[in-house]
């Protein structure tokens, strides 16, 4: 009831013939070229790499999720755990002038949220890996 009332909610396109044969479409091209399984073997890979990161960076937190959808998080002291926005978006610009585009979330703004498209490869993994650890070093550096 409160669903109706407090939320509102319209659907146009929920049960067409076009958007049923797109649907069918997409779900085709999720099991031929074996998506679900390049996101648990990608996002292990990138699981791994960024933990990898938090062992030299001490201002990373933590390292969470699953699959191609993954949060890494900034902390301005180990032991508190305080939340470092400014260092996310200090992270989220540095990344930006090396091409990768990401954004900064959470209740404080302090994870990064990595959400890329299911065709993500070990490769496109790699090169953000890569990018973090060059602009986590450079942001050290200016400080």
């Amino acid at each position: 009831m409160c669903f109706g009332q407090d939320i509102r909610y319209f659907n146009t396109f929920g049960a067409n013939n076009v958007s049923l044969a797109a649907a069918s479409a997409v779900l085709d091209v999720i099991e031929n070229e074996n998506l679900m399984q390049n996101a648990c073997k990608t996002g292990d890979y990138l699981l791994a790499g960024m933990n990898g990161l938090k062992e030299t960076f001490t201002s990373i937190g933590d390292v969470r999720g699953s699959g191609l959808f993954l949060g890494l998080e900034f902390v301005g002291n180990q032991d508190s755990r305080e939340p470092d926005s400014l260092l996310a978006l200090k992270v989220v610009n540095a990344l930006r002038n090396r091409r990768v585009l990401i954004s900064a979330s959470g209740l404080h703004g302090n994870v990064l949220k990595i959400r890329p498209p299911l065709p993500f490869t070990r490769e496109n993994a790699d090169l953000l890996l890569n990018a973090l650890q060059d602009a986590l070093v450079e942001i050290e550096r200016a400080e």
